[in-house]
């Protein structure tokens, strides 16, 4: 079984594409990766072939498209049933896109075409077309849940990527339901990213500091919603709660962030940190009672499931993914979306009632071993390609 997993608009893939493709090579899955730019070291090490994309670079992405109907003529037709269906599609960016396409035509095998993010899925449909091969696209986040309600551009493009794949892969149930919703008829399997258990572990409890510690983890843009964390620091600041609060990441609401804490006289209790590697927040989860998320929107926030390993309470607004990682009141605390009174009544409680704290700090250590082992999830992920090649294979019988 050849599988070509593209990565559509990325240079180097985000850290949980990259440890997935690492597990299929491992798996013994045979993969051709379409990459952006020079390979990385990490491919060279897992002797991963790879194949450029070149759609940054629209020139070359221009004569390729001219080029691959001069040398394989046969993509014609599907390039002519991709542009016939004018719609809103951008025509000059769609060659370009179109045109990057044209090396993985020289490939000699392809059975499954696995996109990473939903919107490609049209473009690759040719590809997809050409080899009679299976597109899967995944499902991960805000382009299934925000951006189609906030665009209606948006909304024509997903409901092209539904017309478009064969198979969804849905990063949590709440990824499945999203899609389905907005009308997706094709099988959807859900499979968790999870982590490398190996990497996080919990310190004891003693060894926290006295004073409350939260920590918040994340892009500093607005749908992680950072400026009404701010309004929960501030009401527990009223309550004379003795706390400190971290935030960590970078993103352009940064500023807006740092003169907000001093505008609420904030100083003493929030800071406001740029972003850090995943191995240097291991140490500031393990040593956080609480870890808080007021996102808008998510899949399944990678970030909650770190910080619950190592042993950082969760106390999350409710959005999708959440309540697959969290068992509201046992392994943390699920609260109704906004409500900023009731998440600080959550944290104050884990500073008035450290025992409950530490058995809610346990529980969601071990809510993340048993059901989160990225091992196990990238497993049913490579018996799921097996799976989906052979039902292939019994329907042309």
């Amino acid at each position: 079984m050849k599988t070509v997993i593209l990565m559509a608009r990325l240079g180097n893939p985000t850290t949980f594409i990259q440890r997935r493709i690492s597990a299929a090579a491992t798996f013994g899955i045979d993969l051709m990766v379409e990459i952006e730019g020079k390979k990385p070291q990490w491919m060279e090490d897992q002797k991963i072939k790879t194949v450029n994309n070149f759609q940054e670079k629209p020139f070359r992405s221009f004569l390729f498209f001219w080029l691959g109907l001069l040398l394989k003529p046969t993509i014609s037709i599907q390039y002519f049933r991709f542009f016939r269906n004018k719609g809103q599609r951008n025509f000059w960016g769609c060659i370009i896109k179109t045109g990057a396409l044209v090396p993985l035509f020289f490939i000699k095998k392809v059975d499954i075409i696995h996109v990473q993010w939903t919107y490609s899925a049209p473009i690759y449909r040719i590809l997809a077309d050409y080899y009679k091969a299976i597109l899967v696209t995944s499902v991960r986040g805000s382009q299934v849940t925000i951006s189609p309600v906030i665009s209606e551009n948006a909304n024509w493009y997903l409901q092209e990527s539904i017309l478009s794949a064969d198979y969804f892969h849905c990063v949590s149930e709440s990824m499945k339901d999203a899609i389905m919703a907005h009308g997706a008829k094709q099988p959807c399997f859900v499979n968790y990213n999870g982590i490398q258990l190996h990497k996080f572990s919990s310190i004891p409890f003693s060894a926290k500091s006295e004073k409350l510690t939260i920590i918040s983890v994340g892009l500093m843009i607005w749908r992680k919603n950072f400026i009404m964390a701010l309004q929960v620091a501030y009401e527990l600041k009223k309550r004379n709660v003795n706390f400190e609060w971290n935030f960590y990441g970078k993103g352009v609401e940064r500023n807006a962030l740092f003169y907000l804490t001093t505008k609420m006289n904030l100083q003493d209790h929030v800071h406001i940190n740029p972003a850090i590697s995943e191995q240097e927040l291991i140490p500031k989860f393990q040593h956080a009672h609480a870890f808080v998320s007021t996102s808008a929107g998510e899949g399944l926030a990678n970030v909650v499931v770190e910080a619950m390993a190592c042993g950082a309470v969760p106390i999350v607004w409710d959005c999708e993914g959440m309540t697959e990682a969290i068992e509201d009141q046992n392994s943390g605390y699920i609260i109704p979306f906004g409500d900023v009174s009731l998440m600080a009544d959550a944290i104050q409680m884990l500073d008035t009632n450290r025992t409950k704290c530490q058995e809610i700090s346990t529980n969601a250590v071990h809510r993340i071993k048993n059901h989160f082992d990225e091992s196990v999830h990238s497993k049913k992920m490579m018996e799921w390609y097996q799976g989906i090649l052979e039902d292939k294979q019994r329907t042309k019988a």
